[in-house]
């Protein structure tokens, strides 16, 4: 095994996340060409089966349902084109706060229809709107927060007729391939049912060591780490290896930040850089030093199989035990925290379907 030195980068990115107090809110559609548009960039070449969504609240059942449709962007306004090049219709009782996974989305609607090719790189509009509007009916569909920030994917939103882009939301939708697999975007467009998956926990608690249980599809050195927590008290950061042994421990102080705030802490390993295994469990852990609180935040998905759509993949997902006692991990949610890594095994294929995102 040769490691190769690469500039550092994070998994996922710093910047990709919230801090803490971004969430998940929501645009209604309630009346006549009410819709909104996700417009994300394809990451790879192929053919599309479908994009999935979340629906929050439910006003009054649409009548004749919702539909989702695949567009192209206008290069004139950035805008879905409006033509429906492939759809599928969600018809009945639309449930409130669900995701929604729709049948296959060719150009008929049905499955007989033809699928949508696209390039990497392409500019793809994911529409949501009726399939045709009755009066008073009215659904929500779901956005990710994340204020300030501006970027050539985006949330188009026409809940008032007309598409206005916005900079202070993301889409919340996972886009399938025909091969099974998913997008995997290196920005937050990610199937998530909640982003604010807030936890208070100390040293007294039941967990009172949390944080995240993950692989690397190839050996990689690790020179730190980030995460998003509220710091206000004493607390180490851990990286566990297979065994359970301490590979290495950073102590923070509350007084050491810039503010009495949830931020971002990013920090490096006093013991480090570790070298770690391709397909071999580690845990980078939070651990409060006092019986005073902590905060930290998860991200919350609609089954285990949607982690393949963030960076870092299926087997990066949260953990959680008590007094040194068993592990207890959550393949539905994941912990607001990465590695920063500064060294890879170019020498071998990886295994254990990591993802790395250079951002």
């Amino acid at each position: 095994m040769a490691i190769t030195t690469v500039p550092s980068f994070a998994v996922p990115a710093m910047w990709q996340m919230g801090t803490g107090g971004s969430s998940v809110s929501a645009v209604t559609l309630n009346a006549s060409g009410d819709r909104i548009g996700f417009v994300v960039q394809c990451p790879k070449a192929g053919t599309l089966d479908k994009f999935e969504c979340m629906v929050g609240t439910v006003g009054n059942n649409p009548d004749n349902g919702i539909r989702l449709s695949f567009q192209t962007v206008s290069l004139s306004t950035g805008d879905p084109d409006g033509t429906q090049s492939q759809y599928r219709d969600i018809t009945g009782t639309l449930a409130a706060n669900t995701w929604q996974v729709p049948g296959l989305m060719p150009s008929d609607g049905t499955d007989g229809g033809v699928k949508r090719t696209v390039a990497a790189g392409e500019l793809l509009g994911c529409v949501v709107d009726f399939v045709s509007f009755v009066a008073s009916d009215s659904f929500a569909v779901q956005v990710f927060g994340v204020s300030g920030m501006y970027r050539n994917w985006y949330v188009d939103n026409a809940s008032t007729g007309s598409y206005v882009k916005s900079s202070t939301s993301a889409p919340i939708l996972a886009l399938k391939y025909d091969d099974g697999t998913y997008a995997i975007f290196d920005i937050p467009i990610w199937p998530i049912v909640d982003s604010n998956q807030v936890t208070s926990f100390n040293s007294s608690t039941s967990p009172d060591e949390r944080g995240l249980r993950f692989q690397v599809g190839t050996s990689m050195r690790a020179v730190g780490y980030w995460f998003v927590v509220d710091g206000d008290n004493a607390f180490d950061v851990v990286l566990y290896d297979s065994g359970g042994s301490v590979l290495d421990t950073q102590s923070y102080d509350p007084d050491q930040r810039n503010a009495a705030n949830t931020m971002y802490y990013v920090g490096y390993f006093p013991s480090g850089p570790h070298t770690l295994t391709a397909s071999t469990t580690y845990r980078l852990i939070l651990k409060p030093t006092t019986t005073s609180s902590i905060t930290y935040w998860e991200l919350e998905l609609p089954s285990a199989a949607y982690q393949a759509c963030i960076p870092g993949g299926v087997e990066w997902y949260a953990t959680s035990r008590t007094d040194a006692g068993a592990w207890t991990d959550d393949q539905t949610r994941r912990p607001q925290m990465g590695l920063i890594f500064d060294g890879i095994d170019v020498s071998t294929g990886g295994g254990g379907g990591s993802y790395v995102s250079f951002g």
